[in-house]
């Protein structure tokens, strides 16, 4: 059985129809057609604010320790899919790696993020970003015509031993994150489903989430980074 997205179907029915249809429908990645939040681990280790996939589905969450040596260092994006929300202003969710611990971010066990680059304007939200735990708020400046997938910026790390870094909620009592839009008083919740993750293991045949293309676990569990092979 073939399945179609739920915003190609709005696409093929005003097409259909005759009556103009969004730019944003053509090009949304996302299963559902809610905004996500994706993370990337590229082939090409040159990170720079350039979007480097065409399309939130094509994604890849999974990193193999071992390609340069243990614990060599690794670029991860962080991206965000709008689907459906014309114009994001604030973008706001946290980061969780390490058990959500601060004192973990430099052990030389599982990811240590040695460091994080931005390509947008950002404000503090909770802890130190992009401690783990931590969260961001990321200010898009509105543009008039935003595309439907952005660069939010991206990790330079080190993967020492099996480990998850993962989007997490904006704050440990809060169910997820939020954006606001450049419409005054309007915003919209995201939740775990809409929060992806990239795996590091020693094969990298290890998947994490990608929410473009799955629904990802609606309260992930933390579990502890892997030892560090002797």
């Amino acid at each position: 059985m073939v399945t179609i997205r739920p915003h190609r179907l709005i696409l093929i029915g005003c097409l259909i129809s005759g009556f103009a249809c969004p730019a944003s429908l053509a090009l949304a990645g996302s299963l559902d057609g809610r905004p996500k939040i994706v993370l990337h681990v590229p082939t090409n280790q040159a990170a720079t604010c350039q979007v480097p996939i065409a399309d939130c589905s094509n994604a890849a969450t999974a990193g193999r320790i071992g390609d340069i040596g243990a614990g060599a260092g690794r670029i991860v994006y962080l991206l965000l899919e709008r689907g459906f929300i014309p114009r994001p202003a604030v973008v706001q969710f946290g980061l969780s790696y390490q058990q959500n611990c601060p004192e973990n971010l430099s052990d030389g066990v599982g990811i240590d993020i040695l460091s994080w680059t931005s390509c947008m304007r950002t404000r503090l939200g909770n802890g130190e970003w992009p401690e783990p735990g931590s969260s961001l708020d990321f200010l898009t400046e509105c543009p008039p015509q935003p595309p439907s997938l952005v660069v939010l910026g991206s990790f330079y790390l080190s993967a020492y031993s099996a480990d998850t870094l993962r989007v997490d909620a904006s704050h440990p009592d809060r169910p997820g994150g939020f954006i606001e839009t450049c419409n005054s008083g309007s915003g919209f919740y995201l939740y775990y489903p809409d929060f992806g993750s990239v795996v590091f293991s020693s094969d990298g045949q290890m998947a994490g989430c990608n929410p473009c293309v799955e629904r990802c676990p609606d309260i992930p569990t933390p579990v502890p980074p892997a030892a560090p092979a002797a």
